[in-house]
């Protein structure tokens, strides 16, 4: 299998042909949350852009924030905590859209769209490149900490924010604290590090994309 994008216009077509509209819907919905993925990646890049210390008064001052400069550096902060988040939901909720449609056109007997997500999938699924494929990313440490990330935001708490100066690293800008979700314990991780994970696990779409592509038999590789 080629390294290219996924040809979704093949799916779509086959999608048609089956006169599947909820299917070609969320085919529809996951090329728009990938667009609203990278808009917020964006967003949060550019921010981080911003606070990020170039010289050692700038770390010093995003720490001890000058009071002329506080309003502006507490907007930034938390424009990054709301881009960062928004991402990472994003990038998350990709992989249970795709679970919808692979659910449709792959299992004999689909599951109830409310009961469907990416991992009951992979449990559905008999053994192909793309179970094998799924299960590997499930397993991978960035879809385990964005998605332990996203339930915890979701049902528990904010995975809090905040400017951090580490010596050990000799390096300072914003970081996520480290949480605990169903008794693993996350390390902090800077924003952009957590962007990094978002963005590995979006982009394991496009492999599942065309796996799927080759389980329905329409590949063009």
């Amino acid at each position: 299998m080629n390294s290219g994008p996924w040809n979704v216009k093949l799916l779509i077509e086959y999608v048609r042909n089956l006169d599947s509209e909820p299917t070609l819907s969320r085919i529809n919905s996951i090329d728009r949350t990938i667009g609203v993925f990278i808009y917020h990646m964006s967003s949060a890049r550019e921010l981080i852009e911003k606070i990020e210390p170039s010289n050692e008064r700038e770390q010093i001052e995003l720490i001890f924030i000058p009071e002329e400069s506080r309003l502006n550096l507490a907007e930034i902060k938390l424009g990054i905590q709301a881009e960062v988040q928004a991402a990472v939901h994003s990038a998350r909720s990709i992989h249970d859209i795709f679970s919808q449609i692979a659910n449709s056109l792959i299992l004999e007997t689909p599951m109830e769209v409310a009961k469907c997500d990416i991992k009951k999938l992979s449990l559905k699924l008999g053994e192909s490149e793309l179970k094998s494929h799924i299960d590997i990313m499930l397993g991978s440490e960035s879809f385990i900490y964005i998605d332990s990330f996203v339930n915890t935001i979701k049902h528990r708490d904010l995975v809090k924010s905040q400017a951090t100066l580490d010596l050990r690293e000799q390096r300072s800008g914003i970081r996520f604290s480290s949480f605990e979700y169903r008794g693993k314990r996350f390390p902090a991780l800077w924003a952009i590090q957590v962007l990094e994970n978002a963005l590995e696990v979006k982009n394991n779409i496009v492999k599942s994309g065309k796996l799927l592509n080759y389980e329905l038999g329409i590949s063009d590789v």
